[in-house]
């Protein structure tokens, strides 16, 4: 035994002990495959490590062996780099060849850039931290430490990229890798190439030329991976709609249309500054002849640069003082009897963008804090199923359902800061314990009388009834051919719209001999797509409002009794049946607007988000204390209020393609008397004062400043009663923002 492999005796760990933590190497337990072998996860005792680890372990049918085992043991017990995936130890007994690392829970880069899901999660900003950590990884490998050889990846990836809970970048296998002379940057090594195809150097590929040149050009890959927001190997259409691959791409589009190389995901929140930069940074990269490239220190540099110009641009558009303020409000050239009211108007306007600012502080912009869907309810990710809910109130909960037999006990959640529970239900052999159509339930127990209370999960997409009485949420994943498919791009925004306002529940029928009024049922989607679009559009309409989409517990109250508010309407079908309707109205030419609640909650708790307020503190629930007959009034000063109903504007726009929204009842939004027994008789002074509920006028203003973010040719509705002056005023200008009132 070398002195080198003396010196790593003490990171051996016994085959039984490792055997013991993935019990007895369990499918339940595998987490992924590679080329070294299978991986598996599990906790070791805390002499070696605290919480879970990873074990990969050598397959003896791989095309990697015992050569890139103990290459690789030797390379990573060398670094201790937060960049650099933390070696635990190994083990060789018994003809196992196993290494163990730190866990990176949020798997690998690949797999985020392949999966929507998963994709939607990854900003401008998220990227290039990703990107700029694994650049710092791989210097870090190129580097001369402490007078070592220095180390060529020679696989760099975006599947070799793995991620933590953070989404920070971990530069893992090195297998392949081989040790360098002290300046691997510029000097030359022979040896037979290695990697994988899309991802290695050309030249290296064909002259057998090997420096850390050969990482910079397979990290320009990756870089434009994340740009573009696709895999290198992964065909894409060109403007002949012939395949080409990502780098073929790239250099067809780089000179004079490189913001074709965006990805769509990305675009309303990539800055020019750092774009630019990125983008040349990554070209440097991908050069032909190696000697044109830059160093891998130098490639870190420039990605620091983009991480500069992005956060100041952040910074710089977060900024707002007093005299900002005033000189975005011409709502006073519209509205000259307002100066009167202008200190209130000046402050509703601070307290929106100093809300603004706080989001993005601290959840990176709006868009993202607007992405709520992908943190709560339940959501695949990396190996299994996660379930997180806002619940401040619960002492303990459980998820349960179809998939656990209704057990109540056997999930257990845990609670983190905030009042967020959570709970990951892994695969078993690579298979979804929860899969699509599962009837789930949430319970809790309350904080001071000790009961116990069923909910349906409040970011649920799908409801059924349940066996007994009210609802049960459904988790629904359908896979190809069940997936829909939009086949039909959004119609460009009218001059003039002529609305075609409808519940399609209660639409007419184009069946022979049947008065539809007097026809005992209510109408599917599908119906209404198939019998009464092409009447909609043969009678010159261009849009359409739709009502009673979301999850609604009472039919007569027209959709208005929303209980589920991410849930289409299942007495009308399914997600994939309003998908069709859209796609099909959408085919016409018709836009299609969705009326939304976001003014009050059904009050029927057993069904849906009533049912979270238990008799906590306000700031510690999603609604006011005050509530007037069946509804229950939101509390929009709250952070996860903002979180939950923004997301829920930018769920239907971006899941079901809707075009804009009608604001129903806003009335009872924007004072704290709700309109109720209030006669307005236009004079200036019943639209401000006390009376005015400033966080839901702030709320309205970040949701219609988001859907024209994400969605220019929104067309926003508000249904207000009152003649609230400024209210079709774009908030930059000191307004509500809506299109139209």
């Amino acid at each position: 035994m070398s002195s080198s492999w003396k010196e790593l005796e003490k990171f051996r760990i016994p085959l039984e002990e490792i055997s013991m933590a993935t019990k007895q190497f369990n499918p339940e337990n595998q987490i992924g495959n590679g080329g070294f072998g299978t991986v598996y996860k599990g906790k070791l005792s805390e002499k070696w490590a605290k919480g879970d680890v990873a074990f990969k372990c050598l397959d003896r049918q791989s095309y990697q062996g015992s050569h890139e085992f103990y290459n690789e043991v030797m390379i990573v017990s060398r670094f201790k780099d937060s960049n650099i995936i933390s070696f635990i130890g190994y083990c060789d007994e018994d003809n196992k060849m196993i290494i163990v690392y730190e866990y990176a829970n949020q798997g690998s880069l690949d797999s985020h850039l392949v999966r929507p899901d998963l994709k939607r999660r990854l900003t401008w900003a998220k990227r290039l931290n990703i990107c700029l950590g694994a650049a710092t990884g791989l210097t870090n490998l190129h580097s001369n430490l402490q007078n070592q050889e220095t180390v060529i990846h020679r696989d760099v990836k975006s599947a070799n990229i793995l991620l933590d809970e953070d989404l920070n970048a971990k530069i893992c296998d090195f297998g392949l890798s081989k040790f360098g002379p002290k300046d691997s940057t510029y000097t030359q090594i022979f040896t037979r190439p290695a990697g994988t195809n899309f991802y290695i150097d050309p030249y290296y590929n064909a002259t057998h030329r090997l420096s850390g040149k050969a990482d910079v050009y397979s990290f320009g890959v990756v870089l434009f991976e994340m740009l573009r927001g696709t895999l290198a190997y992964l065909a894409l259409p060109d403007e002949d709609n012939k395949n080409e691959y990502l780098i073929g791409q790239v250099w067809r589009l780089y000179d004079k249309h490189p913001k074709k190389l965006i990805d769509p995901f990305l675009s309303s929140g990539i800055d020019e500054k750092s774009f630019e930069k990125f983008k040349e940074v990554a070209f440097d990269c991908i050069q032909v002849d190696a000697e044109n490239r830059p160093s891998m220190s130098v490639v870190m540099q420039k990605l620091q640069l983009a991480v500069k110009f992005h956060k100041e641009k952040k910074k710089n558009s977060a900024v707002v003082t007093t005299e900002a303020v005033v000189k975005f409000l011409q709502i006073h050239k519209l509205y000259p009897e307002l100066r009167p009211y202008e200190d209130q108007i000046e402050y509703r306007m601070n307290t929106f963008f100093k809300q603004k600012m706080l989001i993005e502080e601290h959840e990176c912009h709006l868009e993202e804090f607007a992405q709520g869907y992908l943190k709560f309810g339940l959501n695949r990710e990396q190996g299994g199923i996660v379930y997180r809910e806002w619940a401040p109130a619960a002492a303990e909960a459980y998820l349960f359902g179809d998939f656990n037999g209704w057990n109540r006990w056997s999930h257990k959640m845990e609670r983190h800061m905030f009042g967020v529970w959570s709970i990951k239900i892994p695969d078993v052999n690579g298979v979804s314990v929860i899969p699509h159509n599962t009837k789930v339930k949430f319970t809790f127990k309350h904080h001071q009388n000790g009961g116990w209370i069923d909910r349906v999960p409040a970011w649920i997409n799908f409801t059924k009834p349940a066996s007994t009485s009210g609802l049960d949420g459904v988790y629904r994943d359908p896979q190809d051919p069940g997936r829909y498919e939009f086949e039909n791009s959004r119609p460009s925004k009218p001059n003039a719209s002529h609305i075609y306002t409808v519940h399609f529940g209660m639409s007419s029928s184009l069946e022979p001999g049947v008065k539809s009024y007097r026809e005992p049922r209510v109408k599917s989607y599908r119906e209404f797509a198939d019998n009464i679009l092409p009447r909609v559009k043969d009678n010159k309409y261009n849009t359409i409002l739709m009502k009673g989409v979301m999850e609604h517990s009472h039919y007569g109250s027209f959709g208005y009794y929303v209980t589920n508010f991410f849930a289409v309407s299942s007495i009308s079908g399914t997600p994939e049946d309003l998908k069709y309707l859209i796609d099909k109205a959408h085919g016409f030419g018709l836009r299609v607007l969705m009326d939304v609640v976001h003014s009050h909650v059904s009050s029927d708790d057993v069904y849906g988000l009533y049912g979270f307020h238990v008799g906590q503190a306000t700031q510690d629930s999603y609604f006011q204390n005050s509530c007037h007959d069946d509804r229950r009034f939101f509390n929009y000063s709250n952070w996860e209020v903002l979180r939950f109903l923004l997301s829920n504007l930018r769920w239907w726009l971006e899941e079901f393609m809707f075009d804009g929204f009608r604001f129903h009842g806003i009335t009872s939004m924007l004072y704290h008397h709700h309109g109720i027994e209030f006669a307005f008789t236009g004079k200036y002074n019943e639209y401000f004062g006390d009376s005015i509920n400033v966080d839901a006028i702030v709320y309205m203003m970040l949701a219609n400043f988001l859907i024209h973010k994400l969605l220019p040719d929104a067309t926003v509705i508000a249904d207000d009663v009152s003649g609230m002056p400024g209210l079709c005023v774009p908030v930059e200008e000191g307004g509500i923002g809506f299109d139209f009132g």
